[in-house]
């Protein structure tokens, strides 16, 4: 229907600029988020200011809107000294938007000289960080039109080392009109005094509820965790049951990582826990090397059976599941039982096919729809009874977006995005508007 697009000249070494998440609201707005670099930054041909360290590689994250026939609206950026961690844009029922994450940097230190790339939302909100009076974490909310209405920070002032150290930000939802912010902390009081992480670890994962307008309700503990070395971690709620999950990377085969106590002992893992918090079950790969399995997405139904977006290597290395492929890689959807003891059945290419750092999941409905980038040696990709021309070996990706039914795990569709080769372009993220039409 429509194609708009944004960014700059740079390209950000193992990011990208990419959208990353999307949102719709009643009126067919759309709301996306996306990492930028610096020169020549736009959206949409609308010039905008990176606010990051010149000397360094800049990296900021816009929020912009679109209308329904793709009008370009407003855009804000999030930015300054440092790397942004902007989880996801929502909406709730009345079309107010939030962003829930952390910003970068907490200069300056202590005895250094003015911080001149202050942390700041454009240039309706500065962060007044210093090195020894510090917050990094915030969610923020704007009406449809882009007016900021506040900023919440809900950690109290520490040092640089402990608010960047210790304190991340995983994943930000809206449910039912309830803020679900997944974010890890380092004992001490949080949300103005409203309760205190007694826990003696470094990092504790929580799930921070809130109102819509911005007052804390309560924080459950999601177990505890143990972790030494570098992960990629996501958190999922069922709103069916309420339950909490999340989907662990190890970058290494090296890495430490347990929970509860109980070792991660492969690379990828999908953790469960009860709607207070209590740790569950884990499941595990089978293989134990970095970039085995990728987990892109979870999803549920009203029988809390697990929908899974993945990514498999091949040649029959790794299995999840019982799940494996001889060919090359494939991405891969999956649905479980509720606990995840067994595959209910497994949707992929049938031939070897490419897949993007990236991929996005939907659950329509009676169906499912998925996005990612692919190619093949073959030139040509077929999914159950379903085929498209995709390109070849060296030539590149293009998106791709399959529907799913979400009963059989049959391909109804497969549909594309074709792009001059050897561009590498894939789908990224998915929703469905008020009409039924998904945007990528």
């Amino acid at each position: 229907q429509w194609l708009k697009r944004g960014g700059s000249n740079e390209n950000l070494g193992n990011d990208y600029e990419s959208v990353y998440s999307i949102a719709t609201d009643s009126e067919k707005n759309y709301y996306v988020l996306s990492k930028v670099a610096m020169s020549g930054l736009n959206v949409d041909g609308n010039p905008k200011s990176n606010y990051d360290n010149p000397g360094s590689t800049p990296k900021d994250v816009v929020l912009a809107s679109f209308a329904c026939n793709g009008t370009y609206r407003w855009s804000k950026i999030f930015g300054g000294a440092g790397d942004e961690t902007i989880n996801s844009v929502v909406v709730d029922s009345q079309d107010n938007v939030y962003v829930g994450g952390s910003m970068g940097d907490c200069h300056p230190y202590p005895g250094t000289p003015f911080e001149p790339y202050p942390s700041r939302i454009d240039s309706e909100y500065f962060f007044p960080n210093s090195g020894s009076s510090c917050s990094l974490l915030f969610f923020a909310k704007f009406t449809k039109n882009g007016v900021l209405q506040y900023v919440k920070r809900p950690q109290l002032n520490t040092t640089f080392s402990s608010a960047y150290s210790f304190t991340s930000s995983m994943s930000f939802q809206i449910q039912n009109d309830v803020m679900y912010w997944y974010i890890w902390l380092p004992p001490g009081t949080y949300a103005d005094g409203a309760f205190t992480n007694s826990n003696s670890d470094p990092n504790t994962p929580y799930v921070l509820k809130y109102n819509l307008d911005g007052t804390f309700i309560s924080a459950t503990q999601l177990g505890t965790i143990q972790t030494y070395d570098s992960y990629d971690i996501k958190y999922y709620r069922n709103p069916h049951n309420g339950y909490y999950y999340a989907t662990i990377l190890k970058e290494s085969p090296f890495s430490t990582f347990s929970i509860n106590g109980q070792p991660i002992v492969n690379f990828a893992a999908l953790v469960c826990y009860d709607n207070n918090g209590a740790f569950l079950w884990k499941r595990e790969n089978t293989y134990n090397d970095s970039g085995t399995m990728k987990f892109f997405g979870l999803e549920f139904d009203s029988l809390n059976n697990i929908y899974i977006a993945g990514g498999i290597t091949g040649l029959n290395i790794d299995s999840f599941l019982g799940f494996s492929n001889s060919s090359f890689g494939t991405a891969f959807v999956m649905k479980t039982n509720p606990t995840a003891t067994s595959s209910l059945w497994v949707s992929n290419p049938n031939n070897s096919a490419g897949f993007g750092s990236f991929a996005g999941l939907l659950m329509n409905n009676s169906e499912l729809a998925f996005t990612s980038g692919f190619a093949s040696s073959s030139m040509n990709l077929t999914w159950g009874t379903q085929s498209i021309s995709v390109p070849g070996a060296n030539q590149g990706s293009d998106v791709l977006l399959a529907r799913i039914n979400s009963t059989t795990g049959a391909c109804l569709s497969l549909n594309k995005i074709s792009s001059s080769t050897p561009s590498i372009d894939f789908g990224a993220a998915i929703v469905k508007d008020a009409s039924g039409d998904y945007i990528i």
